[in-house]
């Protein structure tokens, strides 16, 4: 069957969700018209097609002729496999299948987190619901490499063991004025937005490593690009913690 002939409903609250799904009409997968969000789905038959709380967890890939509905990891696959005909069956292999199954969940569950979008105002709120397990898996991840980050930014201006453990503490250190929170939906919440912002922080830090590698980096565009990244995270920082309490 002819994927053109099929339709994804996207959340279109969801600004991760608004960037992939339109790359797949930029390079060809869909047309415009093939690509239909929730906010437009409402009231039209297209929707007895679906499963509404499966959906909010995995993109469903809705057949136009009537056919079955897919979701999830296989309604990517069955979008690339225009282009990247072999691509299902590599992975479809059964621990290539677990991992990207793992790291599809990791991010839907998550999605909200790693952009800090506000709930849908639409009738179908496509929020998904809270997975402590997966939301402590990306805390965990997401604070580790931004860690890491950290410490090699910090090398550049002192090639200290202690300075890269003092980085750790500061990146830690927001953690825990939310230990007293005792809904453990909220703290995880705030604790996912401030790995987040860390990570972007981390992120922002790589010019100095990575111009390293052609130069000697001057003590002052060492402190300037820290000093940028700093500013960069509280900017976001009060941008998060805004969705949080609303």
């Amino acid at each position: 069957m002819n994927a053109y002939n099929k339709a994804i409903i996207y959340d279109d609250s969801c600004p991760l969700c608004v960037w992939y799904t339109n790359q797949f009409v930029r390079f060809g997968l869909l047309q415009e018209g093939n690509r239909i969000s929730f906010a437009e789905l409402e009231g039209k038959a297209l929707a007895t097609q679906l499963d509404m709380h499966k959906s909010k967890h995995e993109i469903p890939l809705v057949d136009l002729s009537g056919g079955n509905t897919i979701y999830g990891l296989d309604s990517l696959l069955d979008i690339l496999a225009q282009k990247l005909p072999v691509l299902p069956r590599l992975i479809n292999i059964s621990p290539v299948r677990a991992f990207f199954t793992a790291l599809y969940k990791l991010i839907s569950y998550n999605r909200r987190v790693i952009v800090a979008a506000p709930k849908s105002c639409h009738t179908f709120d496509c929020t998904p619901d809270f997975n402590a397990h997966y939301r402590r898996i990306y805390i965990a991840i997401t604070t580790l490499v931004a860690i890491l980050l950290w410490g090699m930014y910090s090398q550049f201006f002192l090639k200290s063991i202690f300075l890269f453990f003092s980085i750790a503490g500061l990146v830690l250190l927001p953690f825990s004025f939310f230990l007293t929170i005792e809904n453990q939906e909220t703290r995880l919440a705030y604790f996912g937005q401030v790995a987040t912002t860390c990570l972007i922080g981390g992120l922002l830090l790589l010019p100095t490593p990575l111009l390293s590698l052609w130069i000697e980096v001057p003590l002052g565009l060492c402190l300037i690009n820290g000093g940028l990244s700093s500013a960069m995270m509280w900017k976001e920082w009060r941008r998060r913690k805004k969705v949080i309490d609303c």
